[in-house]
């Protein structure tokens, strides 16, 4: 090989290993390493390691492998870190998801979540939540989903822990509950949520799979309950301008007159 080639060899080495070494690695899930690391309070500190055994969420919950990570080995902590959610599982929706007949738009995700105030949080900055439904009660009638706005409503059937569907907090997401026809209030169904950090997914997927170890970092582990504030459907009573009062009038006095000549005309006839 000749000196040039050589030293063009040398370069493009020195460039490739330059790029390897300034690298940010992300890692979806944690593995354990033999590389060196320590645990300064409750967060571990590490150096980026590529090699290791994939971590499952039971083994990230079991103390065993807690004591391992300190005793030497390293936990490699995914770039993204799961949302907490600490509120209780009964939750009444935004007010605007009560039936409207003339203007029946639903709560966008946003306002849902306001309703939650505090119970839910993520030590990722600059977070956008969402909400991943796990379970949907269509008691009295159906839940639905718009991400488009309201222009167009799909209706949600199933949905579970492995068949979850993602709704995002953004300006496009919507949902409601649309009675049946002889609903008059009562419980009209829930849905069961987790929270979601939008770190992966798009709003609307569906067939999600949260059991996946790819998700443990992006919903929350514990789950709440939507519960649809819906008032009963209000029954349309016709209404009289003054139009109709005159008419109705009119109709009256008509027939009055009507029957004061018949009983004239019966007592003409008697005489």
């Amino acid at each position: 090989m000749s000196f040039s080639r050589q030293y063009l060899l040398i370069i493009a080495v020195f460039f490739l290993s330059t790029g390897i070494g300034i690298a940010d690695y992300q890692l979806n899930r944690p593995v354990f390493s033999g590389g060196g690391g320590h645990i300064t309070g409750t967060q571990y500190q590490m150096r980026t390691v590529v090699i290791g055994q994939n971590m499952t969420p039971m083994k990230l919950s079991n103390a065993t492998y807690a004591t391992q990570a300190n005793s030497g080995y390293v936990l490699m902590v995914s770039s993204n870190n799961a949302p907490e959610f600490n509120g209780t599982e009964d939750y009444y929706v935004a007010s605007n998801l009560t039936v409207n007949p003339s203007e029946f738009n639903g709560a966008s995700i946003s306002e849902v979540l306001n309703q939650m105030p505090a119970t839910y949080s993520d030590i990722d900055h600059q977070t956008t939540f969402g909400l991943a439904l796990t379970g949907v009660g269509n008691a009295n009638g159906q839940w639905q989903y718009s991400i488009d706005n309201g222009q167009t409503w799909i209706d949600i059937f199933t949905v579970s822990e492995d068949n979850a569907l993602l709704l995002a907090d953004d300006n496009q997401t919507r949902l409601r509950f649309k009675p049946d026809m002889d609903y008059m209030g009562g419980y009209p169904g829930d849905i069961t949520f987790k929270i979601w950090d939008q770190y992966r997914g798009n709003s609307g997927d569906d067939n999600v799979n949260l059991q996946d170890d790819s998700w443990v970092y992006t919903v929350s582990k514990n789950s709440g309950i939507l519960i649809g504030n819906v008032m009963a459907i209000p029954v349309a009573v016709p209404t009289m301008n003054i139009y109709g009062f005159l008419l109705l009038f009119g109709l009256m006095l008509y027939y009055s007159i009507k029957m004061m000549r018949s009983r004239t005309l019966i007592k003409h006839s008697i005489y």
